[in-house]
Parts: structure tokens; C-alpha cells; sequence
């Protein structure tokens, strides 16, 4: 079953981001860095581009559908992030100085349900 998200064209579901030039699924995902006492150091929300870019299970489509236009994930694909990818950054400036470690949170707002990731299509 493929992931559809809609058209990168509506308000209620993605935002443009000037960094990467085109619109990110918006509450997606948190990113944050905690310390040892569980405390947040710094959080940045992030949205993504959910696209077709690692096919993982040879019997799905072999040729990606989805684009940042039509942003979505086929059955048997995922969207991977390289280190290469530009903006992808969680702004510590002012922190005093600790050992971090990454955290997400998935969905960390509640998401129209009518409306957005959760319509799926054979």
C-alpha cells in the first residue's frame, strides 16, 4: 500500500521551505537533543519531503512515483536522508557546553485525520 499524502499545494498539510526550495509535510516529526537529565537542550520541528528515494523490497514498483510535487512513499520504498542533504540542522548556539544526544518524536501534533497522512491507496 502506498503513503499519499495530497498535493504539496495544500496549506493545511505542507509548508514551503525556503532552504530546500520547495514544501515540507509540516509535523512530521520533532527533532530535538536532550542532555543526561532528559532535558532539552534545543528542538527544531522539521517537516519533510516524503519521496521515493530507496527502493528496499524487490518485488514493489521498481521506478519511484513520488516527488516533491506529488510527495508521497510507494509500497516497498523509503525516503532516506543523506548527511550530504543541506538545512538539516538543530541550532545549539548559547547552549552551555554538555554531551547531547539526538531524539525524535513522530507526529508530535495531532494531524487532521480527514484530511492528511493517514489516507492510504492499494
Amino acid at each position: 500500500m502506498d503513503v499519499v499524502l495530497g498535493p504539496s499545494t495544500d496549506p493545511h498539510l505542507f509548508e514551503f521551505q525556503a532552504c530546500h526550495k520547495h514544501s515540507h509535510f509540516g509535523g512530521f516529526v520533532e527533532a530535538t537533543l536532550l542532555d543526561q537529565a532528559g532535558q532539552v537542550a534545543a528542538s527544531v520541528k522539521r517537516g519533510f519531503c516524503l519521496l521515493d528515494t530507496a527502493r528496499f523490497d524487490p518485488t514493489g514498483n521498481p521506478f519511484s512515483t513520488y516527488d516533491c510535487n506529488n510527495p508521497s512513499l510507494s509500497a516497498g520504498w523509503a525516503d532516506v536522508y543523506t548527511l550530504t542533504l543541506d538545512c538539516r540542522w538543530l541550532d545549539i548556539t548559547g547552549s552551555p557546553r554538555r554531551h547531547l544526544h539526538p531524539a525524535t518524536q513522530p507526529e508530535p501534533e495531532p494531524v487532521d485525520r480527514t484530511r492528511g497522512p493517514e489516507r492510504l491507496r492499494e
